[in-house]
Order: structure tokens, then C-alpha cells, then sequence
């Protein structure tokens, strides 16, 4: 059988590879066309009667547009799906850090899928959440004047006048999404801190008074043009800009501005009255469809996303998810004074070596959001399990981090869950640890746990965390490309019949099944039998079992 497996994967590979050629400039100029028609009517009429050319191209993707603006992002290449992205703004390359980000790493992804001889996985809202949701931001901000205005001062060397750092991304798209709330009114506490800029400048101390300090959001416009705007107005955005720099540490610099995305969150939780259960995740240890419910989850609900991206080349950049369409791609705002804002395709990101991080943006006063589980300890390196006739033995070739902003105290477990029941069991209880700061990694000590107590059947085995302030137990992720779990199989005579690595990588969407206590679970929402989180509605699903809230259900 499993030859048999092998054999029809490498054939349907090589038929990928085969069947996959490249698109003629006439069908990606029609791909386009049929994308950019999703503009609204009127504008669509006037540019439409204009001819579509080619703006940029690179080895997989290919820029058609009309020349006063409205583009589409095509793949070269048939193996995947015609179009990735559309705006109604004029393509330009002014340097627009998060959209080339982008579209380096969007290319990137396709290159490596097309060498593995695969299609990217698509994406689009569970069917409890809004077909689509309209852009939720009206803003058009950016990083200069009258943004930067109250930002630390330098000296031009060439001209030795007196000039602002740049504000900086991440204070953009916090100041964008704050102003969408329209919250807080005030802030809470003070901030001081040390910044050294760089190139010959001082270092200065920098300070806000956050408690003391009404933000005018009446005062704040959607976009600054100049000429257009009164003083009031202005100080009004710079004001909200400078508390978002100084409150995620913002390190200023003649050649940019920045600050970590997790520093946000942060930020958000204490000094603007957010929720303080809001998260900052990782795209590498979430799979496609887990990370972009997320998305879809936040938007669904009205909520922006603050999202961001790294690379080696360029750096980190910071923007903003507002809205969703039909087909599943994501509104973005690139907080470039509206450059490049358009529906782009977030889930065919490689999530492995980008960097993307998300954090979610709920309120105190929010009351439909729940928080999120408190753990994150996530694995890197390779799981490897052993066992003899009652014991199995987990050891990792690797290293343990703690992804959370919130420093970790509690303890790394060994447990199992039943497939069949979704009962779950503690197998054993490793080690502790007091206070494991955020990014911060720490190997695990080898876990020995007796299976004596589980009843025949098949189990999954993995390594779970549990912080002391949580009820539940949290699956410790692996990064998507690797395998965090193995399947367990206990025969009659509760005996150990095979341990084997589990092939199903996605399942730790199961995160809710897994309790605090040795036998009752405590599920919340739907769940397959294998684990897969399959949303709220158990009537939305196919005929079937199911757990749900904890039962087995048969529909």
C-alpha cells in the first residue's frame, strides 16, 4: 500500500510538473482585464477604454495595468491561478517598502512551489463568516510630513538644517487602525526611553505622557495634501504618531524608522487600553488554513489586522488587512499615502522564511472577542518519540521558544488524545519554567510517560504547555513544514502495537480539545474526529461525525 501511495504521488508530480507551462502575453493581459473589471464601474469604463500594458515583470509574476492607474498581478506561469492581487491605484516605483516586500516574497513562493512541483494553497472564509467584508479603513497615511512632525529631530548633513525621522511603519499602521476605532481617548501611563540613531547623531531620551493626552480624532483627516490642512490638524496626526513610535520603542534613523511588530502588542495592551488578551502570532508555525481563519476571523468581525512582514534583504515592514473578498484575497493597506491599496493574495505566502507576524486588534470593550489561548511555546528542531511495551519517551533535537509577549510560567507536558473520543490523557509531566521571556529559547528535558492508563485504540502523541494561569492545554506547534505529533496505536492487552510519526501536520487546530485534567475534555466548537477545527456551526457541515463542545455527534 504504501508503495502504491509513492508511486501516485511521484506521478502526480511529474503530471504537475508537465501539464505546467507558461501563460501567453495574451492570456495574462486577459486575466487581468477580468480582475481589474472589479472596479468600480464607472472607473473601470474610463480606463478600460484605455489599452493594458505591461508595467513590471519578474521571473514568476507579471505587473498589467492601465497607465492612470488600476493594475493587476498575474502568474507567469499556469501551474497556479491567473491573478494574486488587483488595486485601482496607479502601479508606480516609488519605493514602497511593504508592496515590494510583497511581491518579493510572493515570487519567491511561487519559485519554490513551482521546483516542488505543486500549486500554492488557496484560502477563503469559512462559511460562518461574511462572504466578504468592504474595506473597513477610509485613511490614506504615511510616514511624512505632517505624520513625522513631532518626531526626533536630526541634522541633514548636507544641508545642516534641522529635519524629522520618518515615523516609521509600524507607528503608521497603529495610528491608522486607532483612528478607525476612534479609541482611546486617552491614553494610560508615561513612556520614557534611550534611542541611539546612528550616523554621528546623539543619542536622546524620548517621552510620552500618555494619560495626559487627548487625541483629537475629530481633528484627523483621511489624507494630507498640501496645502490642505490647518496646524490643528496636523498636530493632531503627529501627535498619534509620535505615541505609537515612543510607545513601541521606536528606534529613529536617517535611513528609516523602526520598531519589532510584537512591541505592539505591547503597546496596545498597555498604554492604549486594549484587550489584554490580544496576540501577537507567527505565521511559521501556523498552517495556511489556521492562520487565515485568523485573518478571516478578525475581519469578519470589523476588525483591522496589523500584519508584517521581514526579509533578508530588505528588512521589516509593517501594513494593515482591512477587508476580504469573495475569492479570499485580503484588502491591504500599505500605509504609503495609499500607494499600491488593493485586494491581494495573503495565503499563498511561503510562511516558512518570511517572517509574517499578525496581532489581532480587539478593544476592551469588545465584548464578542473571548481572548486567546495564553500559551505559544512553539518547537524547533525534530520530535522524536521511542517507547517499549508501557512507556514512550519524547526528546527534541532542538530547541523550545516561548512566541508569546507574555513571559511563560508553567510546565512542557507529555499527553495524548484519542481519536476516536477526543478524550484527553496525561502521559507525563516535564519540566518547569518560571518566567520564560518572550522569543527567548530553552531546551527541553527528555519526557518519559507511562500509557498504562489508556484504554485500546489509536491516539495522537505530542508535547503540550500549559501556562498557571490557564485551564487548558496548548499543543506545542512545530514550524508548518515540520511534524509535531505521532500517532499512537494501544492494542488489548494496553500494550504499545506501533508509534509512528504522524503524517498530519495541520492538526493542532485542536488546540481547544486539550485539557487541564487527566480524562474530560473541554472542547469548544467543531471538531473532526481527527482533530481538524471545522468552525461553530455543526449544521453548516456534511453528514457525518463530529465532536461538538466536547460529545461525540453523528449528523
Amino acid at each position: 500500500m504504501t508503495k502504491k501511495f509513492i508511486a501516485i504521488a511521484l506521478l502526480a508530480s511529474a503530471a504537475l510538473q508537465v501539464s505546467a507551462a507558461e501563460r501567453s502575453e495574451t492570456q495574462i493581459r486577459q486575466a487581468a482585464a477580468a480582475a481589474l473589471a472589479k472596479m468600480p464601474s464607472a472607473m473601470h469604463k474610463v480606463r478600460s477604454a484605455q489599452p493594458l500594458r505591461i508595467l513590471a515583470k519578474n521571473t514568476q509574476l507579471t505587473v498589467v495595468g492601465y497607465e492612470n492607474g488600476g493594475f493587476a498581478i498575474v502568474a507567469n506561469d499556469d501551474q497556479f491561478k491567473p491573478v494574486f492581487g488587483y488595486s485601482e491605484t496607479q502601479f508606480t516605483t516609488n519605493n514602497n517598502p511593504g508592496f515590494d516586500w510583497y511581491m518579493t516574497t510572493l515570487n519567491a513562493s511561487l519559485e519554490r512551489a513551482k521546483q516542488q512541483g505543486r500549486k500554492l494553497e488557496e484560502a477563503k472564509p469559512s462559511p460562518e463568516y461574511a462572504a466578504s467584508v468592504g474595506e473597513l479603513l477610509t485613511t490614506r497615511w504615511g510616514q511624512d510630513t505632517p505624520y513625522n512632525n513631532m518626531t526626533p529631530l536630526y541634522t541633514d548633513k548636507k544641508t545642516g538644517e534641522k529635519k524629522h525621522y520618518v515615523a516609521g511603519c509600524v507607528s503608521t499602521a497603529m495610528s491608522m487602525i486607532l483612528h478607525y476605532f476612534k479609541y482611546p481617548v486617552h491614553g494610560e501611563g508615561n513612556i520614557i526611553y534611550d534611542f541611539a540613531p546612528g550616523s554621528g547623531e546623539p543619542s536622546q531620551t524620548l517621552e510620552a505622557d500618555f494619560s495626559n493626552t487627548t487625541y483629537q480624532w475629530d481633528k484627523m483627516l483621511n489624507e494630507y495634501k498640501d496645502g490642505s490642512y490647518t496646524e490643528e490638524q496636523a498636530n493632531a496626526v503627529a501627535t498619534i504618531m509620535k505615541h505609537c513610535g515612543y510607545a513601541v520603542r521606536m528606534q529613529y534613523t536617517i535611513s528609516g524608522s523602526g520598531a519589532f511588530i510584537y512591541e505592539s502588542c505591547r503597546a496596545l495592551r498597555e498604554y492604549f487600553g486594549f484587550n489584554k488578551n490580544i496576540k501577537c502570532y507567527n505565521r511559521s508555525y501556523f498552517n495556511v488554513e489556521e492562520w487565515m481563519n485568523i485573518v478571516y476571523r478578525e475581519l469578519n468581525d470589523k476588525c483591522p489586522v496589523l500584519y508584517g512582514g521581514q526579509s533578508n534583504t530588505t528588512g521589516g515592514h509593517c501594513f494593515i488587512l482591512d477587508g476580504y473578498n469573495e475569492d479570499g484575497e485580503v484588502h491591504v493597506n500599505w500605509g504609503w499615502n495609499g500607494d499600491q491599496n488593493g485586494y491581494f493574495d495573503i495565503a499563498g505566502l511561503n510562511g516558512f522564511s518570511d517572517g509574517q507576524q499578525m496581532v489581532e486588534m480587539r478593544t476592551a470593550t469588545d465584548t464578542r472577542y473571548q481572548g486567546s489561548v495564553r500559551s505559544l511555546i512553539c518547537m524547533s528542531g525534530k520530535l522524536d518519540m521511542t517507547y517499549d511495551e508501557k512507556t514512550i519517551t519524547a526528546s527534541l533535537d532542538g530547541y523550545l521558544i516561548n512566541t508569546d509577549i507574555d513571559p511563560f510560567s508553567g510546565y512542557i507536558q507529555l499527553r495524548a488524545i484519542n481519536l476516536n473520543t477526543g478524550k484527553a490523557y496525561l502521559l507525563k509531566k516535564g519540566q518547569r519554567l518560571d518566567g520564560q521571556d518572550t522569543s527567548k529559547g530553552f531546551y527541553m528535558d527528555d519526557i518519559t510517560g507511562s500509557v498504562a492508563a489508556l484504554p485500546a485504540g489509536e491516539y495522537r502523541v505530542f508535547l503540550a504547555a500549559k501556562d498557571d494561569d490557564e485551564t487548558t492545554w496548548q499543543p506545542i506547534r512545530s514550524h508548518e513544514v515540520d511534524h509535531n505529533s505521532y500517532t499512537l496505536v494501544i492494542n488489548e492487552d494496553r500494550e504499545i502495537e506501533s508509534l509512528e510519526l504522524d503524517s498530519d501536520s495541520s492538526w493542532t487546530g485542536i488546540e481547544s480539545v486539550v485539557t487541564s485534567g487527566n480524562t474530560t475534555p473541554a472542547v469548544r466548537g467543531v471538531y473532526s474526529l481527527d482533530g481538524r477545527y471545522l468552525g461553530n456551526d455543526v449544521s453548516k457541515l456534511g453528514k457525518g461525525l463530529y465532536i461538538v463542545n466536547g460529545e461525540k455527534v453523528v449528523k
